[in-house]
């Protein structure tokens, strides 16, 4: 397709509403493919030939004297040499004049208004100022000008990318903060229907420094400078424009991140494929950014001296009240001390504390009078000063003030006169606070000089660097600083993960950088003195500054950020091959999968009762919305998408992490079996026969068939880990967790298994009863099987031979009593699955240990390991293979229990028909998880569910939750009719109903306890639950009202409001009133209006919730 060809197609989408563009964004998402892939055999040598041979552009919203086009311009040089024949094009809104001295002239420059960002682009106000609602002329009017826009945008770029044959684009910045929002569709549009392959290289994200005014409140979030972005997010139609585009996910994309923060945010949060993810370094010209000669440094000061005078013979030094008193303030050098003066000597006796940043809150610049103030309290520090009474300080920040931050400096020139304040009057003269405001960069400093200092000149004749940043997206500064010798002061910024990469914590000590550091609190005594030492005596650290050299030289030279980039193109390489084999992989592996849990026998029908009921194995199956915010907001479901592709692809990372292996496979290996995981969301077959109203094919407005929508969120992680044995085959994990200590008495060491700190759920007391009493045992293990054979294995068999406690377990024990021991059962999965064991290295683990008794319990058949054919997580019985359902209909014959480990198995266990113990923890990030089970992320359980009940009901607005059951189970109720009826016989009255009609359990024992009372009261209308399945196998729900209609009490009405809109319950309280009595039975005419149907129907706001009609 050419550009006059996609302007065309675009003009016939009739794209008029926010729902008609997000169904044409997803029809070109699920479009994605590469049509002409690379040929069979072409190697990456002959693909970056072919790059070469056109022209690659560089795009930004702005080119000026900035961080951004500094590292365009490295990135720029660096590809040049990986693509050496290639024509660089500089893509943007504007070129600033001044940042002509960063662009090399053989690079072709391109200014294209629409190009623009941020305040300039004349959308920006209405997206992220302008609060929109449904309905409203801004709202409509938006979505119209918008689209007009994207369309012209893909002409003009288009044009220019065929003019020039552009074989590459190399975008900064343009799909990470939503500065434009109209070219980050345009740029997708082009790359997708013109074929042309994208390094998308993000310094920062909306998302860092952002959030929705309703999580801030919520989740007691910080407010931030990016919180603007989430204006609209309350509109899922408008916002998830946002979502989608920034960045896009495709496999002509290669996201380029600077920090490892971002990159697992793209992949944990959005679920981008992690093949099409990764980071690039920073490059410092070492041939630059070193140690000058004194002469040199000496020509910088009399630069600096002439900057700070304004080009005038003497340096002025003006006070902090006279600057801030002055009404036109102009953003010009400034030299702030105690007492005016007219000429000031910089150049002779200062000692210079640089902080080479901009004038911004985040960079935290007054940190340094802490520091001025903690040096000057101490008297090794001023002895110098009283020595020599010229010595002065200089605390000079290079950076300019950027556009709203002027109060700030305001504050910081304030703070620095209280500082002065606060010194001994003998040293208040001696201190002085400097801003260049990146006069170096300026026309009318470099004309002056034949050879201008600029930033690696202002590093060397500062005796210590400041980045006290409470924020870094990298922390340039502090790899500078030493490629240049100079000693850093720093915090250890946020991400703290990014401050360590930088740091290279990761690495061995050959390539840390050491520096100065503080953690943002407290700057020690210990800390100045070796600040001191290195100010006065630089001689004593000759070693430290060579090592700091080398590790720059190693790590973030311009030939490593070569390598970088042609590492980035090798996996766009990649990601262009051929993917028909792939796909080929992940429809053979699903296919296979489906059939697995589709499997069925008389055990299954023995252990699982599903005539009445759907079994569900997991949250839900995946071609529906779990998600209520997806229920309610017509545009969510995208974000619940990504969701469930998030979660994949960090199951998938997780393998890779946690294989002995993983991480040490070649980038092929991990590109393939990441790719397949990708397919999985791409596999299509057929059709839906029909598209549920709360199914994503219906939202999608298609009736497209997904098979991996046939599976759980937990079920699927079973199909990626069969991608993952079939691809990278693991060999599974052979090493047993072993903790230092754990305690011996069974209640202290349950609650320790569920490593927590507050049990939500704690049925301890009848689990220890169960484990005592001589029954079938069916353990499925978990993280710490060694102390868990321990507990659920030994000690239970113990129990029964009533051992005492100094007694050991010895061979004469078992002799005579093996046989009337009930078995305990290990459940144990036959193929690697990440961390777990299987079943051969427990297997191994059990031969070699030198747990004698142990050993005893597995020789004499009273222990035995039974393998699985399960590949996902948690416990999917149909998975299990014949031979071990065969074993758990055995245990449920005896009246037998299973114990299970973790926080996936409690949502997966669902119908079975055996009496069973969960023992876990909701871990961090599974708020489904948390929901189902009615308890908060972080507490434990040790939950116990009887034979045949499902615990949580109607999710995700479930009327009966895990939490839920377990107090109706231990409640006074509950033991008053189970000393009436008998334990067993009331659990199976439970069972019976639960099978054919779900009633909550509380109100179930509640019309129990009623019914067996014999006081009967008689009612005009009634309730009961009701269930079961359609011929499809899907399960349906609800209540079924009964009303005595021969009643003369009892009156039917239509109501309705002639004037505005009410919801449901509104209308009902309406009709209460007009009728003075109270509604009994109420029910819907017609649908309730939802934001989509308003939406589309240009309907107001306040219609959302409305009834078509109510009866």
């Amino acid at each position: 397709m050419n550009t006059q060809e996609l302007i065309s197609q675009l003009k016939s989408e009739n794209i008029n509403t926010w729902f008609d563009l997000g169904i044409f964004i997803d029809k070109v998402r699920d479009a994605q493919q590469i049509v002409n892939p690379l040929k069979q055999g072409t190697s990456f040598e002959s693909y970056k030939k072919k790059l070469s041979s056109g022209g690659v552009g560089f795009l930004t919203y702005q080119f000026a004297v900035d961080g951004v086009t500094v590292e365009i311009q490295k990135y720029s040089i660096a590809l040049r040499t990986v693509l050496p024949d290639v024509q660089i094009h500089y893509l943007a809104g504007e070129f600033n004049p001044s940042a002509d001295q960063f662009i090399d002239p053989s690079i072709i420059k391109h200014e294209l208004e629409s190009l623009i960002g941020f305040d300039n682009w004349p959308l920006y106000p209405e997206f992220f100022f302008v609060h929109l609602e449904r309905g409203s002329k801004e709202y409509n009017r938006l979505i119209v000008k918008y689209w007009k826009e994207v369309i012209q945008l893909v002409a003009d770029l288009g044009a220019y990318i065929e003019k020039h044959n552009l074989r590459l684009l190399y975008l900064i910045n343009v799909c990470s903060n939503p500065g434009n929002i109209s070219l980050s569709l345009a740029m997708v549009l082009l790359s997708e229907y013109l074929e042309i392959p994208v390094i998308n290289n993000n310094h920062d994200y909306y998302w860092e420094g952002g959030n929705r005014k309703i999580d801030i409140k919520t989740k007691h979030l910080r407010t931030g400078p990016r919180d603007f972005f989430f204006k609209n997010s309350h509109l899922g139609e408008v916002f998830s424009l946002v979502e989608v585009l920034y960045p896009w996910e495709s496999r002509r994309w290669i996201n380029v991140n600077i920090n490892r923060n971002q990159t697992n945010h793209l992949i944990n949060i959005n679920g981008h494929n992690p093949a099409n993810v990764c980071e690039i370094g920073t490059a410092v010209d070492t041939t630059r950014y070193t140690t000058l000669t004194k002469r040199k440094k000496i020509k910088a000061f009399i630069q600096v001296q002439a900057m700070l005078s304004l080009y005038t013979k003497n340096l002025r030094v003006t006070t902090a009240k006279k600057f801030i008193s002055q009404k036109n303030k102009k953003e010009q050098p400034l030299l702030i001390g105690w007492s005016k003066s007219s000429s000031f000597d910089f150049v002779n006796n200062n000692i210079v504390f640089l902080q080479p940043t901009r004038l911004m809150p985040r960079k935290r610049i007054e940190v340094g009078f802490k520091l001025i103030k903690g040096l000057f309290d101490l008297d090794k520090f001023t002895a110098k000063f009283q020595s020599n009474p010229d010595l002065t300080l200089t605390f000079l920040i290079t950076g300019p003030i950027p556009m709203g931050q002027s109060e700030y400096t305001l504050t910081l020139i304030q703070l620095f006169d209280d500082l002065l304040k606060e010194l001994s009057p003998k040293f208040r003269s001696k201190v002085y606070l400097g801003f260049l405001f990146s006069e170096f960069d300026k026309e009318r400093f470099t004309s002056r000089f034949e050879d201008p200092v600029d930033i690696p000149e202002l590093y060397n004749i500062a005796s210590l660097i400041m980045l006290p940043s409470e924020t870094e997206g990298r922390g340039l500064p502090l790899i500078e600083a030493t490629a240049c010798g100079i000693p850093i002061f720093c915090r250890r910024y946020y991400p703290e993960n990014v401050y360590s990469e930088v740091i290279g914590e990761h690495l061995g000590e050959e390539d840390r950088l050491k520096v100065l550091e503080f953690d943002g609190k407290y700057i020690s005594d210990k800390l100045i003195e070796k600040i001191i030492s290195r100010v006065f005596f630089p001689q004593n650290y000759i070693e430290e500054v060579e090592h700091n050299k080398r590790v720059v030289e190693n790590r973030y030279s311009i030939n490593s950020l070569q390598q970088n980039l042609d590492a980035i193109l090798h996996r766009l390489y990649l990601q262009h091959l051929n993917n028909s084999k792939s796909l080929g992989i992940t429809k053979k592996a699903t296919d296979a999968y489906l059939k697995k849990i589709s499997f069925r026998n008389k055990d299954t029908a023995y252990l699982i009762n599903d005539q009445n009921r759907h079994y569900l194995p997991g949250h839900g199956r995946l071609a529906f919305m779990n998600n209520l915010k997806s229920l309610i907001d017509p545009s969510f479901f995208r974000v619940e998408e990504q969701q469930i592709r998030a979660s994949a692809m960090r199951f998938a990372r997780k393998l890779v992490a946690e294989d002995p292996k993983g991480e040490a496979s070649s980038v092929e290996t991990l590109n393939a079996f990441y790719n397949a995981v990708d397919n999985i969301f791409k596999y299509s077959k057929g059709q839906v026969d029909i598209r549920h109203d709360h199914s994503f094919s219906y939202r999608h407005r298609n009736r497209n068939y997904f098979p991996y929508q046939d599976l759980t969120q937990q079920e699927l992680t079973g199909l990626i880990n069969m991608l993952y044995n079939k691809i990278a085959k693991p060999t599974g994990n052979q090493k047993f967790k072993i903790s230092p200590h754990f305690f011996t008495d069974w209640n202290l060491a349950l609650f320790q298994l569920t490593n927590s700190m507050n049990l939500a759920i704690d049925d301890r007391v009848r689990l220890v009863k169960k484990l005592k009493d001589n029954i079938p045992i069916g353990y499925f293990p978990g993280e710490y099987i060694k102390y868990e054979l321990e507990f659920f294995v030994l000690q239970p068999i113990r129990a029964r031979l009533k051992l005492k406690i100094e007694e050991e377990l010895k061979e004469e024990h078992l002799k005579g009593h093996a046989r009337s021991l009930a078995t305990v059962y290990v459940f144990c999965q036959e193929m690697p699955l990440g961390k777990w064991f299987t079943a051969k290295a427990l297997e191994n683990y059990i031969s070699q240990t030198d747990d004698k008794e142990l050993k005893l319990l597995f020789k004499y058949g009273v222990c035995k390991i039974v393998r699985t054919k399960q590949w996902c997580i948690g416990v999917h019985f149909v998975q299990l293979g014949a031979s071990a359902l065969k074993e758990l209909s055995k245990i449920k014959k005896k009246k037998g229990f299973l114990i299970t480990n973790g926080d996936n198995a409690p949502v997966m266990t669902d119908i079975v028909d055996i009496d069973r113990f969960h023992i876990g923890k909701v871990e961090d990030g599974r708020e489904v998880t948390s929901r189902i089970m009615g308890i908060p992320i972080g507490d434990g359980f040790i939950q116990f569910v009887p034979a045949g009940l499902r615990t949580t009901l109607a999710y995700p607005t479930p009327i009966q939750t895990a939490l839920d059951v377990s107090e109706a189970l231990n409640s006074k109720l509950f033991v008053e009719l189970a000393n009436k009826i008998g334990e067993q016989k009331l659990f199976d009255i439970l069972k019976k109903d639960a099978e054919q009609n779900g009633t909550p359990i509380k109100t179930f024992l509640a019309n129990l306890k009623s019914e067996r009372s014999g006081k009967k009261t008689a009612k005009e209308h009634s309730y009961q639950y009701v269930t079961g399945v359609y011929d499809d196998g899907y399960p349906w729900n609800g209540v079924l009202a009964k009303v005595k209609t021969g009643s003369q009490k009892w009156k039917f009405a239509s109501h309705s409001l002639s004037n505005g809109t009410a919801t449901v319950t509104k209308l009902i309280e309406a009709f209460n009133t007009t009728y003075g009595k109270k509604a009994k039975v109420a029910w819907n005419g017609g649908y309730i209006l939802n934001p989509e149907l308003v939406g589309k129907l240009g309907l107001p706001k306040s219609y959302i919730g409305s009834p078509l009609g109510l009866q």
